[in-house]
């Protein structure tokens, strides 16, 4: 079935549009046998999309470059998945839900999960009257799995950093003030100072 002149000249234009091109320059982009891909944002010769026979031309959306990448990401997230399922089965039932969420954001962190592969994990046995109140936690839960460091010798040298600022702070007569505390990081010198 072919569609109307009109109509493929709105499809040239919503694809124009989306690739960041003028529809002349769309035009002769695909008549010279390129195809824009979503996953690098780059044209490419057609030659390099694996076909696809549900797609307007034949192609897939994605070069096999960026296909390949997204398949082997995907299959290491279902990986650690099926790594982590016993250890999220031996959870107790009765775990207060925040409780539940944080348990099992650490097993997934632990076990080398993203946030994103984590996330569902940790939502989906949660009690009903608690189903609108987390999701809406998402983003802090986020911020608190990204910030704190996922192994031994990652956390060994977050708490000597914090013991090393403790000491810091014990011998001065407390905590830091002013713009060195405003700053963040302490700065070590090399004459003790």
């Amino acid at each position: 079935m072919t569609a109307s002149p009109a109509k493929l000249a709105a499809i040239r234009r919503r694809a124009a549009a989306q690739t960041g091109v003028t529809v002349e320059e769309y035009k002769r982009r695909r008549a010279a046998g390129e195809r824009y891909c979503g996953g690098c944002d780059r044209w490419l010769p057609l030659d390099l999309f694996m076909a696809n026979r549900a797609g307007r031309d034949g192609r897939a959306g994605r070069c096999r470059s960026c296909h390949n990448a997204a398949n082997r990401l995907g299959t290491a997230r279902a990986a650690r998945r099926a790594d982590l399922a016993p250890r999220l089965a031996a959870i107790p039932a009765d775990l207060p839900a925040l409780e539940r969420v944080r348990h099992v954001l650490e097993l997934a962190r632990r076990a080398g999960l993203d946030f994103a592969g984590a996330w569902p994990l940790a939502t989906q046995q949660i009690p009903a009257e608690w189903a609108e109140a987390i999701p809406q936690t998402r983003d802090g839960w986020q911020r608190a799995y990204e910030r704190e460091p996922a192994t031994k010798a990652e956390r060994a040298a977050a708490l000597l950093a914090d013991s090393v600022d403790a000491l810091d702070d014990h011998e001065r007569g407390g905590p830091r003030r002013g713009a060195r505390a405003r700053r963040g990081k302490r700065r070590l010198s090399l004459d003790g100072g």
